[in-house]
């Protein structure tokens, strides 16, 4: 998805709930960022929160779920450095563009999951700071291909590392990936390709890496997208497929076109954190939907986790009522914010939210 970006990146970091599908380095070592001179951290309020890679002076390759519209003033990119909370060189993000196709489909897992940071200013390119090439459009991974994904995502269950990581993975046949998944999230959309060592695990990305370079022969070929824990036997990483997405990149280049085209096409809107009211043991929150009315029938898919997670709600219009807020009940949560994606008759609602405790719930009001 594509979202202009007055405010930028959810905390794709931090989810740890066990039933979700979040991107996820696991079993691999401290490298030197010489090695890797494209990757970068991207910090929100100086922590960081998702990777990327540099594939100009201005410009970070990252995931969609990494962005959103609201924490661009507090978000930079650290480049040129081995360890996350220092060195290197600090970039404010001037815009971003994430891919129009961006949802969640399945349990919570993203399709269409890349975006584009545009910096403020160029970064110096040096050793420690170099863009990396491309794989070209169209260009298919060989089956039997090893990738190395970087990243200071999180090693062990509690523990992030200061020092970036890397690990190889063996890259696997999408049909084989999509067959892994078909139960826990259905088929694979185009656009992902998957990594896994089968029947062992134990080597992938982890929490934290979202965003991140999967670089196969000194090329990206994948962004860190999503995967069902971290390295187990039979759940592949899942990673965005930078070939099948590399016409668009080229073309979100002159972003504020991309933006344009994007919010026409979609009719994309930002939905603004709630005023909430505390009513009894919990807060209820609401907001009527700005410049709009709609109509819709039934929730599709209702998905509750117990700690930060993205989750989709999608709607389908109906004649017969008129859909004019939407009322949100929750405990011990921080201010949610959710984005709308239109389709015709169908509107889809993502929504971060960090709940210790409680269920978040979508009522209907009817005119």
């Amino acid at each position: 998805m594509l979202f202009s970006l007055a405010s930028v990146l959810l905390l794709a970091a931090v989810s740890n709930a066990a039933d979700d599908t979040v991107p996820r380095i696991y079993g691999g070592n401290s490298v030197e960022i010489e090695d890797f001179p494209y990757q970068v951290s991207i910090q929100t309020r100086n922590r960081h929160s998702c990777g990327g890679s540099i594939i100009g002076p201005q410009w970070i390759l990252t995931a969609g779920h990494c962005v959103s519209d609201y924490y661009l003033s507090q978000t930079t990119v650290r480049a040129g450095t081995s360890f996350v909370e220092s060195g290197g060189s600090v970039h404010r993000i001037e815009k971003f563009a994430r891919h129009q196709r961006f949802r969640m489909y399945g349990r919570g897992a993203p399709e269409g999951d890349i975006a584009l940071l545009k910096l403020r200013d160029p970064i110096v390119l040096d050793d420690k700071r170099r863009p990396i090439e491309l794989f070209g459009p169209g260009e298919q991974v060989e089956r039997d291909a090893t990738g190395v994904v970087s990243g200071w995502g999180q090693t062990r269950a509690t523990w992030k590392p200061n020092q970036l990581q890397a690990v190889h993975v063996p890259m696997i046949g999408k049909e084989s990936c999509s067959e892994l998944y078909r139960e826990r999230v259905g088929p694979l959309p185009s656009g992902e390709i998957c990594a896994l060592v089968y029947g062992r695990g134990g080597r992938d990305a982890c929490h934290g890496d979202s965003g991140g370079p999967l670089a196969i022969g000194g090329r990206l070929a994948g962004v860190v997208s999503w995967g069902d824990g971290c390295g187990l036997p039979y759940r592949p990483g899942v990673y965005t497929e930078v070939a099948f997405y590399r016409d668009w990149i080229e073309q979100s280049r002159d972003i504020d076109t991309i933006v344009k085209l994007e919010r026409s096409a979609e009719k994309l809107f930002d939905f603004p954190p709630f005023e909430c009211i505390v009513h009894e043991d919990r807060q209820r929150c609401e907001q009527p939907l700005p410049h709009w009315r709609s109509t819709f029938s039934r929730i599709e898919r209702h998905l509750n986790f117990n700690q930060l997670f993205f989750c989709s709600f999608i709607f389908f219009t109906s004649p017969t009522s008129t859909y004019t807020h939407i009322k949100h009940d929750r405990r011990d949560t921080t201010p949610p914010l959710f984005f709308y994606t239109y389709e015709s008759t169908r509107v889809t609602i993502v929504a971060p939210i960090a709940a210790k405790s409680g269920i978040t719930h979508f009522h209907r009001a009817h005119s």
